[in-house]
């Protein structure tokens, strides 16, 4: 069981777990990641962990949790989250667990250059070599859906820019190496802004990546199917009448349940 304190101050919010004596701490830390991983995925903003503690504490104490960490937010105007778990998803798959990682390392990132890395890692899950990436990036930009990124992607088509190519040349290799030309410097601001202009758009085929090829919905497209709300109406309707509704059909009024 997690327990949360929420922070309504200048302090963090606080997780705390009773470790039984035979589990490894560090398992139990990844449970808590995945759980903000899963989280920050459904609400598309960051949570930057800071630290922790452990202290001992008897058999009996297992259902009170102790909050004896405190450390202040980095961020300390920061919107509060409500710790709404409708939505959460619950991945199993080690490929979705670990894009899910990686987007939360992205949006906790404050280093652009890291920022863009980790989010362009997660299309790196499913395609291995660098041509491949800028392929798949090419194939599935009509696909993202968050403003930025497409207001970045319509400036570098028209530009005229392979934007495959540019994101991988440009942005993934010339962060992750020095040793050959074209290199990103930290210290241009010419470098700086457009990394910063650009991590949209990788966030944004990032976001593409996990939904579409790994199969964990965003709110937006749970929102957008509403499935959730569809699933009330087919059971109230049976069968027969969902099936010619999903049709296109226009069964008599008489055939809907009073």
């Amino acid at each position: 069981d997690i327990y949360i304190k929420p922070s309504h101050d200048e302090f963090c919010h606080s997780l705390s777990v009773f470790i039984e004596p035979e589990v490894n701490d560090r398992d139990v830390l990844t449970k808590i990641n995945r759980f903000l991983s899963a989280m920050k995925w459904k609400d598309n903003s960051m949570f930057i962990t800071r630290g922790g503690m452990a202290s001992g504490a008897l058999d009996g104490d297992r259902n009170t949790p102790r909050f004896n960490y405190k450390e202040k937010k980095r961020y300390p105007y920061g919107i509060i989250s409500p710790y709404d778990f409708e939505h959460l998803q619950v991945v199993r798959d080690p490929q979705q667990q670990l894009a899910l990682a990686l987007y939360r390392e992205g949006l906790g990132a404050d280093q652009g250059f890291y920022q863009f890395l980790s989010f362009y890692k997660i299309i790196n899950i499913l395609r291995d070599q660098v041509p491949q990436q800028a392929e798949w990036i090419n194939n599935h930009l009509d696909k993202v859906f968050n403003q930025l990124g497409i207001e970045r992607l319509r400036t570098l088509q028209q530009e005229g820019i392979d934007v495959g190519t540019y994101l991988s040349d440009q942005g993934r290799c010339a962060i992750a190496h020095a040793y050959e030309q074209p290199v990103r410097d930290p210290d241009l601001a010419e470098d700086v802004y457009e990394i910063r202009d650009d991590t949209p758009l990788i966030k944004g085929l990032a976001q593409v990546a996990i939904e579409d090829e790994l199969g964990v919905p965003t709110l937006h497209k749970i929102f957008r199917e509403h499935r959730y709300e569809l699933a009330g109406f087919k059971g109230l309707f049976g069968r027969g009448l969902t099936v010619r509704l999903e049709q296109a059909q226009s069964p008599p009024l008489d055939a809907f349940p009073q």
